[in-house]
C-alpha cells in the first residue's frame, strides 16, 4: 500500500495495463504528466502487463490486487485516505463504480474524472439483455457522479451524453494521446518476420484483439475478394479467443497461405512502416488508434465508417476511404482505391502529428482535471462545488 508522505496529483486507476490501446494511451498520458513536473500514481487491480511500456521512474505503482467493485472498495479507499491525490481518473464501467464506492469510504475530496474510450452504446448492445440494463444503470448512477467526463472522440461524447442523459457540451473531448516522440527511430527498427524482408507480395496490416469488435471476419473476406486483383499477404497483429475462427474463415476462402496473425508486436511503428497500408475494419471503436498510428509514418489508411473515431481521424474520408461495417465487398473496393491511389504520406504525417500527440492531450487533460499550477489556488476552492455541478447538470437534461 502507499506511503502516507506523497500526495500525489494524479492517480489513475486501471484494471490492468494489459497489451491494448487503452493500456498504452494511458502510459502515454501518465509519461507525460511526469515529464512537465506533475506526480502520479498509477493504481492498478491485476499486476498483469505493468512493464509493457517504460514508466517514468517517478511514476508510482500502487497494487490493489483487485478491482472488483466491492471487495477492491476498502484498499482504494484506504490509498485515497492515506495518499489523498487531488484527481482520480478511471476507465470503464466496473472501475469507475470502485473508484465511486472508494472515495464515499474514505471521505475525501479528491475528483473523479472518467473517460469514454469506446462507442459505450455498441459495446452495451453487445451483452445479454439482463447485462445490458445492470450496465446501463450503472453509466447513469455512477457516471453522473464523475466531476468531469472526457471522451476520446466526438462520437464517443454524443454516445455518453445520451446514455447519461447530459447535455453534450458538459463532455470534454480530447483525442487519446497517441504520437509520442522518437516513433521515427521505432519504424526503422527491423521486423523479424519473413513477409517484411523478403521480394514477396506487399502486406496489406491490421491490428487489433482478436475479438467481435475488431470484426476480423469481415476483414478476411474482403481481403479474399482484393486478392483476386492484387498480389498481396495480410499480416494481422493480435492476440484472442478468436483466432481459430478466422484461421478456419482464411481456410474456407483460400487465403489461409497468405495471412498470418503471429500475435501481439512491441512495436507496431516497425510493422507498419513496412506494410503498404492499413486496415481497419472494426464494428466499433472509441476512436481508432492504429489509424493514427499508421498515418504518423505515412502509411495509407482505409477504415469502416464505424461508431466511433475513423471519420473524424480521416476527414470523413479525405485521407483514407471509408467502408460501411460489416460489408466486404465494399471494404475490397476501399482498399483497391488505398493501394491504387494513395493519399500523401506527408499529408497523413502531418495531419497524426498535429492533431494527436502527446502533449496536446496531456495539455488539455491537465486543464480539463483543474491541475493547471497557474489556477492552482482557484483549483482547490472549487473542489467541492464540480460534484454539485455534475449533479445538476444531470438533474436539468432529465
Amino acid at each position: 500500500m502507499a506511503s502516507p508522505e506523497r500526495k500525489p496529483d494524479l492517480a489513475v486507476l486501471m484494471s490492468e495495463i494489459g497489451s491494448g490501446g487503452m493500456g498504452k494511451m494511458r502510459i502515454n498520458l501518465m509519461n507525460a504528466l511526469a515529464e512537465a513536473g506533475y506526480t502520479v500514481d498509477l493504481v492498478l487491480g491485476k499486476h498483469k502487463g505493468e512493464h509493457q511500456l517504460p514508466l517514468n521512474p517517478s511514476i508510482r505503482v500502487v497494487r490493489l490486487g483487485t478491482t472488483h467493485a466491492v471487495f477492491a472498495a476498502p484498499s482504494l479507499a484506504l490509498y485515497l485516505r492515506r495518499s489523498r491525490p487531488k484527481a482520480l481518473l478511471s476507465q470503464r464501467i466496473r472501475v469507475t463504480v470502485l473508484a465511486h464506492r472508494a472515495r464515499a469510504l474514505a471521505r475525501v475530496l479528491t475528483r473523479i474524472y472518467a473517460t469514454g474510450d469506446t462507442h459505450e452504446s455498441r459495446s452495451v448492445s453487445s451483452y445479454p439483455p439482463r447485462e445490458q440494463r445492470k450496465r446501463l444503470a450503472r453509466i447513469r448512477k455512477y457516471f453522473a457522479r464523475n466531476d468531469g467526463m472526457i471522451a476520446v472522440s466526438h462520437g464517443v461524447a454524443e454516445d455518453h451524453a445520451a446514455l447519461m442523459r447530459w447535455p453534450v457540451e458538459a463532455i470534454h473531448i480530447i483525442p487519446n494521446p497517441v504520437i509520442t516522440p522518437g516513433i521515427e527511430e521505432l519504424a526503422r527498427e527491423p521486423v523479424d518476420h519473413t513477409w517484411f524482408q523478403d521480394d514477396g507480395p506487399p502486406v496489406v496490416l491490421s491490428i487489433g484483439r482478436l475479438a467481435e469488435p475488431k470484426d476480423f471476419p469481415t476483414l478476411i473476406r474482403a481481403f479474399a475478394l482484393f486478392r483476386q486483383q492484387h498480389a498481396a499477404r495480410l499480416v494481422i497483429l493480435g492476440e484472442g479467443r478468436l483466432r481459430g475462427t478466422l484461421e478456419a474463415l482464411a481456410r474456407e476462402h483460400g487465403v489461409a497461405a497468405d495471412i498470418d496473425m503471429p500475435g501481439f508486436a512491441d512495436n507496431v511503428y516497425a510493422y507498419l512502416s513496412r506494410s503498404r497500408m492499413l486496415v481497419m475494419s472494426s464494428a466499433w471503436e472509441g476512436l481508432g488508434n492504429v489509424l493514427i498510428e499508421a498515418m504518423a509514418v505515412g502509411t495509407p489508411v482505409v477504415s469502416t465508417n464505424c461508431p466511433s473515431g475513423p471519420s473524424e481521424i480521416l476527414k470523413d474520408g479525405r485521407l483514407g476511404p471509408l467502408a460501411p461495417v460489416g460489408d466486404a465487398a465494399e471494404l475490397a473496393r476501399s482498399m483497391t482505391e488505398a493501394w491504387d491511389d494513395p493519399v500523401d504520406p506527408d499529408t497523413l504525417r502531418h495531419s497524426a502529428h498535429e492533431r494527436y500527440s502527446v502533449a496536446r492531450s496531456a495539455a488539455s487533460y491537465i486543464m480539463a482535471m483543474g491541475l493547471d499550477r497557474t489556477n492552482e489556488r482557484t483549483n482547490e476552492r472549487n473542489m467541492k462545488p464540480a460534484r454539485a455541478g455534475a449533479r445538476q447538470v444531470r438533474n436539468r437534461s432529465i
